[in-house]
């Protein structure tokens, strides 16, 4: 079953998946400095709402690894040119199957992505593999 989908990757229960999601949502407040007082605030609209997505997978096979190199190179961490090193937005599924029935969150952008290798075999191939992927809506 699909968690959720961006771009062309899904995120599967079973394969990669993430097993938490924060949401961030922050107001704009410029300051402005006064001469011998606090600085004076003043609201300018709200940020961009940035999700961040936690998970992990768990090596079982080199189709999972396949897997997860595709996760991996479309959020800018392979050697191919992706969407997010174009500076394209994606869209953004979360729930259902694959964006096929699952709540359309509209387009986002990629701020970062973390892995963390662990769980080594002999040749140093990671039996487990976490994430950590922060995305910002588009506007």
């Amino acid at each position: 079953m699909a968690q959720a989908q961006i771009g062309g990757f899904v995120f599967v229960v079973g394969d990669t998946e993430f097993n938490s999601i924060t949401h961030e949502y922050k107001g704009r407040w410029e300051a402005r400095d006064k001469l011998g007082a606090l600085p004076e605030r003043q609201y300018l609209g709200q940020m961009p709402q940035k999700i961040t997505l936690r998970g992990y997978s768990i090596i079982e096979s080199r189709q999972h690894l396949l897997s997860f190199n595709q996760l991996k190179n479309q959020f800018g961490g392979g050697d191919t040119a992706t969407l997010s090193r174009e500076g394209e937005p994606l869209d953004f599924f979360i729930g259902g199957d694959g964006g096929v029935s699952g709540d359309y969150l509209g387009t986002w952008v990629i701020d970062s992505f973390t892995e963390n290798k662990s769980i080594l075999d002999g040749h140093a191939n990671p039996k487990k593999i976490e994430f950590t992927l922060t995305i910002s809506q588009y506007g």
